[in-house]
C-alpha cells in the first residue's frame, strides 16, 4: 500500500517558513510599540495624571494613533511563503486589532463618563460616537474570525491526528507481517534441523547395517570353509 501521499500532506501541514519577512516584523514591532503607548496614556488619563485641559489633547493623540495603526492593518499587503505563515500573521493583526478596539471603547467609555462636566473634552467623542456600531461588529466579527481560525485549526489536527492513525495502523500490519515471516523462517530452521538429524540417523543406522552385514559374512566364510577342510580331512582318510 502506497502512503506517500498521506506522508508529503503532513510534511506538507506541518511545514515552517525558513525565511521571514524582516519588514513586517519590524513594522509589527512598531505598531505594538505604539499600542502599548496608548494603553499606557489611557491609564495615565484614568488615574487623573494629566491637567483637564490636557486630556483633550491626549485623547486626539490617541484618536489618531488608533487610526493610523487601523489604516497601516488595512494596507499591508504581504505575499506570504505558505498557509501557515498567512495563519499566524493573520492571528498578529486581529489580536492588535482587537487591542485597538478596545482602546476605542475605553475612550467612548471614558468620554461617556464624563459628558456632564463643564470641560472642554466633554464633546470630544466625534467620529468615535458614530463608530460605536462599527466597533460592536467589529468585536463581533473578530469573536467569529477567531471561532473560525479554532475550528480550522481542530480541523486540520484531525486530519494530522488521522494521518498519523494510519500510518501507526500500517507500521502495525507492517509489524505482524514480519513477526509472521521470522515464524516462518523460525518453522523452516527447526524443519533444517529435523531433517539433519534424521539424515544422521539415517546414515548411523546404514552405517551399522552394512558393519553388521560385513561381520556376517566373515563369519559365514569361516564356517563353510571349515566344514570343507573337514570334509577334504575325512575324504583323505578314508583313501
Amino acid at each position: 500500500m502506497n502512503r506517500t501521499n498521506e506522508f508529503y500532506k503532513i510534511v506538507q501541514t506541518t511545514n515552517i517558513p525558513q525565511k521571514s519577512h524582516k519588514y513586517l516584523k519590524n513594522d509589527l514591532k512598531d505598531l505594538f510599540k505604539k499600542e502599548r503607548n496608548i494603553k499606557t496614556t489611557l491609564l495615565e488619563i484614568k488615574k487623573s495624571k494629566y491637567e483637564k485641559f490636557n486630556i483633550r489633547n491626549k485623547i486626539k493623540e490617541i484618536q489618531e494613533k488608533c487610526t493610523e495603526i487601523s489604516k497601516k492593518i488595512q494596507e499591508e499587503n504581504i505575499e506570504y511563503q505558505n498557509n501557515q505563515e498567512e495563519e499566524v500573521y493573520n492571528t498578529i493583526y486581529n489580536i492588535l486589532k482587537s487591542r485597538i478596539n478596545e482602546h476605542k471603547l475605553e475612550i467612548i467609555k471614558y468620554l461617556r463618563k464624563h459628558k456632564n462636566e463643564p470641560d472642554e473634552y466633554k464633546n470630544e467623542p466625534g467620529e468615535f460616537k458614530n463608530k460605536e456600531e462599527e466597533i460592536n461588529k467589529q468585536e463581533l466579527l473578530n469573536e467569529q474570525i477567531n471561532l473560525q481560525e479554532e475550528n480550522n485549526v481542530r480541523l486540520r489536527n484531525q486530519e494530522i491526528n488521522k494521518q498519523i492513525s494510519e500510518i501507526g495502523n500500517l507500521m502495525e500490519e507492517i509489524g505482524i507481517h514480519v513477526s509472521l515471516q521470522e515464524e516462518s523462517f523460525k518453522k523452516i530452521d527447526e524443519l533444517m534441523e529435523e531433517s539433519d538429524r534424521f539424515i544422521d540417523n539415517s546414515i548411523y543406522i546404514l552405517k551399522r547395517g552394512i558393519e553388521g552385514i560385513t561381520s556376517t559374512r566373515k563369519t559365514m566364510i569361516k564356517f563353510f570353509m571349515f566344514w570343507i577342510i573337514l570334509g577334504i580331512f575325512f575324504w583323505v582318510i578314508r583313501r
